[in-house]
């Protein structure tokens, strides 16, 4: 009785810490939307770190929005990507320019073979300067990985930020979570009808006495 008492409480704890952690899609600008090109065809990215976080901004689009009338401020929040940034166009070059806000960073993309280091500010400067780096970006719908690989605090590991190439990779998490979800459930039932069971025949047993 023990065991299933134990069995019971688990899954209930299961399903709830579960259900409070359910993938909620970014208020950010939508991932799939095709980030804009300059005049010759490529992407111009800013990725600001900071800890614990990359924020990218489309730059050819703030450009366009400064252009047509809007404040600075008002282009970059309408330009910001925070956890995930694409569309990418497949097979376009791609400038990014890597910046920190506060101590040294590193970002890495390791499919592309990227690998730099951030630049501290040095006050009054708000911003380290600029780390440049440059790919193409390849002729297929991939999602790419970047993250930081140098030590920066307690929140370190939460510093990534996902490059949607094309349509991106199949993502499988939503999957995932919903799978461990229904077979947390299943546990659930199963239980409380043993549970259930076990106690009818105990009142049975007691009727019957």
């Amino acid at each position: 009785m023990l065991k299933l008492r134990l069995l019971l409480l688990f899954s209930f704890l299961t399903i709830i810490l579960a259900t409070s952690m359910i993938p909620i899609t970014a208020s950010e600008n939508d991932s799939t939307v095709d980030l804009e090109v300059n005049s010759d065809g490529a992407h111009e990215v800013r990725v600001e770190a900071s800890q614990w976080e990359f924020v990218a901004f489309d730059m050819v689009q703030v450009q366009r929005l400064i252009d047509a009338g809007q404040s600075e401020a008002d282009a970059m929040d309408a330009s910001k990507y925070k956890h995930r940034i694409g569309s990418f166009i497949k097979g376009a070059h791609v400038i990014l320019s890597v910046v920190s806000r506060d101590v040294q960073h590193g970002f890495s993309i390791n499919e592309l073979g990227i690998l730099v280091a951030t630049n501290r500010p040095i006050p009054p400067d708000e911003f380290g300067a600029p780390t440049v780096v440059e790919f193409d970006a390849p002729d297929k719908d991939v999602t790419y990985s970047g993250f930081c690989h140098i030590f920066c605090g307690l929140g370190h590991p939460d510093m990534k930020l996902k490059f949607v190439i094309g349509l991106g990779s199949k993502d499988f998490g939503q999957e995932i979570f919903w799978s461990v979800i229904a077979i947390n459930v299943g546990i659930f039932g199963f239980t409380m009808r043993s549970l259930f069971s076990k106690l009818g025949k105990t009142e049975e047993e007691i009727v019957a006495a």
